[in-house]
């Protein structure tokens, strides 16, 4: 061998060893060299930014990561296959626990981080791994002290106890738009997430929760909700605020706008851009939706307006709406809305009277027939006594009795006091009235058209 040639050999010795070692080091390099090495694979500059943003979470005091890029752009095969393997490789004594919206969807991506273990590149970056265990829900890297597994799968729904993670990934924890619109499967993954997968995060420990969005009031927008200080946003639009594609090497934003063509915009904007908006019904635009402190000082007049649910267990909310007014403005300052029998109506309808005190007014629709005089009748004598307690006897369509409240809020004279219950109010104002619920609608325009004068009641003042 030359001595050039023995040098070039030495520069290529050098420049492999290099790669290994930035691939041992960060999460990029080393899904360059088991990935993107592969045929079929192409980089992207959003791979770079996804890796970069996920390792420095990982090294933060931030509990959660939110990461929302549009389908079939590398989401999973970077964070649920190849992050656990690079991550485990370096903390041989962690856990992770990887989830999706089925078992078997959960196990598929166990079973790929697994086999990159199994990898030629993997191997000349961490070298041969060992497992105690390798089943198909779980597998155990050799020398784990504690007898747990390294990695376990599990679907939505599933129980964790036992189980423990410094890292839970939570990838697609809804399949499709039907479980997506589906009021109780978005309950039942929240409940899980709540309940069950973050109470199982270790001290110190990250979530990564990465999902094309499908709709507003889905995991991720809860989360925004509830617990936003705690975590980290990573939006990835497949068509940037510039007009470029996010990935213009598999996707350009040509075959990106066929995409949007065909599916409509509404569905684009939530899949593809992460940004799902709820279906608006046209009365309330979201442009007019205002947030500020519930009202203070002199001449201010409070109604609480009660909307009950027919029958306990169809569907309807019973809902109560507390409205203030003074000089011609409006504020909704509280809702208090629940599903329950008759007596759990009625005993949460008199706290609320007691908490709120005896100088608010109290309006409920009056329901047709002899029943709903009955019922009107009972809360006056029996639950309400010493209230300003009045029947409404509401006449006409929902949204024809809602328009005026609608005009409020279009001239800014209608805000929204601040509440954790601001989210369901608000999806159900814009939704209005082609949503599945109207109960809270129905009542705030009740308290507003009693707050207006603009009402028909019979008086119950029974002390």
């Amino acid at each position: 061998m030359t001595r050039f040639a023995d040098q070039e050999a030495r520069e290529a010795f050098k420049q492999r060893f290099m790669r290994l070692s930035d691939a041992h080091e960060h999460l990029m390099p080393y899904v360059a060299e088991t990935v993107l090495s592969q045929p079929g694979y192409v980089d992207g500059h959003h791979i770079h930014t996804i890796c970069e943003t996920v390792e420095a979470f990982l090294q933060s005091d931030m509990r959660g990561l939110m990461v929302s890029m549009p389908p079939r752009h590398m989401k999973s095969t970077i964070i649920s296959e190849s992050l656990p393997a690079w991550w485990l490789s370096r903390n041989p004594q962690g856990e992770v626990i990887i989830a999706s919206y089925n078992q078997t969807q959960a196990r598929k991506m166990s079973r790929a981080c697994r086999q990159r273990f199994d990898g030629e590149m993997h191997r000349m970056i961490f070298g041969k791994t060992q497992f105690g265990i390798d089943a198909a829900d779980e597998f155990q890297i050799q020398g784990k002290q504690n007898g747990r597994p390294s990695l376990i799968a599990a679907g939505v729904g599933a129980g964790l106890t036992g189980s423990g993670g410094d890292l839970i990934i939570i990838d697609d924890p809804v399949k499709d738009r039907e479980e997506a619109n589906s009021e109780t499967m978005r309950d039942k993954v929240y409940d899980w997430y709540t309940s069950v997968a973050s109470t199982r995060l270790s001290p110190g420990g990250h979530i990564i929760l990465v999902m094309t969005r499908w709709h507003h009031d889905d995991i991720a927008g809860r989360i925004l909700n509830d617990d936003a200080d705690h975590w980290q946003i990573l939006n990835l639009p497949a068509i940037s605020d510039t007009g470029g594609a996010l990935w213009p090497e598999r996707f350009s934003v040509d075959v990106l706008l066929e995409k949007r063509a065909a599916m409509g915009s509404r569905d684009f904007e939530a899949l593809y851009q992460g940004r799902p908006t709820p279906l608006e019904g046209g009365m309330f635009k979201r442009d007019w939706i205002r947030y500020d402190a519930p009202m203070t000082g002199q001449r201010i007049t409070r109604c609480r307006y009660w909307d009950k649910a027919a029958t306990a267990g169809g569907g309807d909310w019973t809902v109560g709406a507390l409205m203030s007014m003074q000089d011609g403005r409006y504020c909704i300052e509280d809702i208090v809305r629940l599903q329950g029998s008759p007596y759990d109506v009625q005993q949460t309808i008199r706290r609320t009277a007691e908490r709120d005190g005896p100088s608010v007014r109290i309006r409920m629709e009056q329901e047709p027939g002899s029943s709903g005089v009955d019922v009107i009748d009972h809360y006056a004598r029996e639950v309400l006594v010493g209230y300003d307690f009045r029947a409404d006897k509401v006449t006409g369509d929902k949204a024809l009795r809602a328009g005026t409240m609608a005009a409020a809020m279009e001239c800014g004279n209608l805000w929204i006091a601040r509440g954790a219950w601001n989210r369901e109010l608000v999806d159900e104002l814009l939704e209005f009235p082609l949503g599945s619920h109207d109960d809270q609608v129905d009542a705030c325009s009740g308290a507003f058209r009693e707050l207006a004068g603009n009402q028909s009641s019979t008086n119950f003042y029974v002390f």
